[in-house]
């Protein structure tokens, strides 16, 4: 059974991690409890943090999450010490597999996201070279009365930076837990729209719109359109984003037109139309 959990350790690893990415200081060694668990919690309704809110929509929407296989998600002031520290007790004793927080793990005074897990358990990783979402944490914590480790999720503050690294990192988890047998996020190829300014010093998961354009000739093509500004604290640049491009760490720009991959993280059911589209009916 070890040999087992430690394969599909090694396969999830490789298959939800971009091959950009670099971990600062730690390397990724999750665990996984055979299924997973989800409540909500009526005081997280109550918050005002739009990322808190944004991340409870997420939730929401993971179909394959609802019924018996659910996930613990709770959120509390993280920049107070002891009410970190007591969602933290009682994720693990009310059985909780995973707990995911938004906010406390940059460097400042009141960030004590890192101090409380650290002391409780193994801090696997508390930045990631990406943008947007460095300050990603993640921590595997033992349980006092025996049994698979609580996975935490530390997630940035800022709403995109919460949204964006729940999407590439959280969701793959809990839909492994929950049974799925592809977990990753679908990944397609689609042509810029418009030229893209490219980070020397991260790779960016850069919010866009998908829409399906036609070829001459038969065919087509998903075509990317940027949302506008990706400053972390913009959350209108997740509104209608249905794609993370997928933009290499390098000087320079992407010019219109160019081939990139793009992960999938909204309904494409839903996908603006293509300008000129037509449409068809289905007959009476």
């Amino acid at each position: 059974e070890g040999d087992a959990r430690l394969a599909m350790t090694n396969q999830f690893k490789q298959s939800m991690t971009a091959p950009d990415w670099e971990m600062e200081d730690y390397e990724w060694r999750p665990t996984f409890a055979p299924r997973a668990r989800f409540r909500r919690m009526d005081a997280a309704r109550k918050l005002r943090d739009p990322a808190a809110r944004s991340l409870l929509h997420y939730c929401r929407n993971l179909g394959e999450l609802e019924g018996p296989r659910q996930a613990w998600f709770e959120m509390g002031d993280a920049e107070k010490w002891a009410a970190y520290e007591g969602a933290v007790g009682r994720a693990l004793e009310g059985g909780a597999d995973v707990l995911v927080t938004s906010g406390g793990v940059s460097m400042g005074d009141r960030d004590l996201v890192k101090s409380v897990l650290a002391g409780k358990g193994e801090v696997v990783f508390g930045r990631v070279l990406m943008k947007p979402g460095k300050p990603l944490t993640f921590a595997s914590l033992p349980r006092p009365g025996g049994g698979p480790d609580l996975l935490v999720f530390g997630l940035p503050g800022n709403p995109v930076s919460s949204i964006v690294t729940f999407n590439l990192v959280v969701v793959p988890v809990l839909r492994k837990l929950a049974g799925n047998p592809a977990p990753e996020l679908r990944r397609v190829h689609a042509r810029l729209a418009m030229p893209i300014k490219m980070d020397p010093v991260r790779p960016e998961y850069h919010r866009a719109v998908l829409t399906w354009e036609p070829r001459e000739g038969g065919g087509g093509e998903f075509v990317a359109r940027s949302t506008g500004g990706q400053v972390s604290s913009r959350l209108l640049s997740m509104r209608s984003a249905n794609a993370l491009l997928e933009i290499p760490k390098a000087e320079g720009r992407l010019e219109a037109g160019t081939a990139v991959s793009a992960l999938l993280i909204g309904d494409l059911s839903a996908m603006p139309p293509a300008e000129g589209l037509l449409r068809t009916a289905c007959p009476p």
